[in-house]
């Protein structure tokens, strides 16, 4: 339910702040085993994902069901800061329904800024697609090293 995902939101962000990986997404939850011990370990694997798409992490059924009508949030972190102005980045949201071969549509770019390591983003989404599986994919692309962190969310949309 709603409250629960806010919940669940709640109680993580207090575990956050102790991890120092490149990119987790917090709500809704990411792909794969997002732990205490995860949040908790530098570069954890859960955390640290650099193959495209979805950082290789195996699609799941969907644990959350959004309404294609209704917005929801999601909640990600910076857990190290690779801006530079040379070569600042971006976080790119994108979504794609569910196949073989995702076929993602980019819903919005995001530019990187100077931000500490440990920040938390929000970006407010509405009018998905509906679909029965749907990947929702959090892109952290930072060019100054160069490397791109990737997150997916499995969803259901009504």
């Amino acid at each position: 339910s709603h409250q629960e995902m806010k919940a669940s939101a709640i109680i993580l962000s207090v575990f956050v702040s102790l991890t120092v990986a490149h990119l987790c997404v917090i709500s809704p939850p990411q792909r794969g085993a997002l732990t205490t011990s995860a949040l908790n370990t530098p570069e954890s694997d859960e955390c640290y994902l650099t193959t495209g798409p979805c950082g290789g992490a195996d699609a799941e059924t969907p644990k959350i069901i959004v309404s294609s009508q209704d917005s929801f949030t999601v909640i990600w972190q910076k857990n190290e800061n690779h801006w530079t102005s040379a070569a600042p980045g971006s976080w790119n949201i994108s979504w794609a329904q569910y196949s073989e071969d995702l076929d993602f549509d980019t819903i919005v770019s995001i530019p990187d800024t100077d931000t500490p390591a440990l920040s938390l983003y929000t970006y407010n989404l509405t009018s998905l697609t509906p679909t029965p599986h749907g990947v929702l994919q959090v892109a952290y692309i930072a060019p100054s090293l160069p490397a791109t962190f990737y997150q997916c969310i499995d969803l259901a949309v009504f």
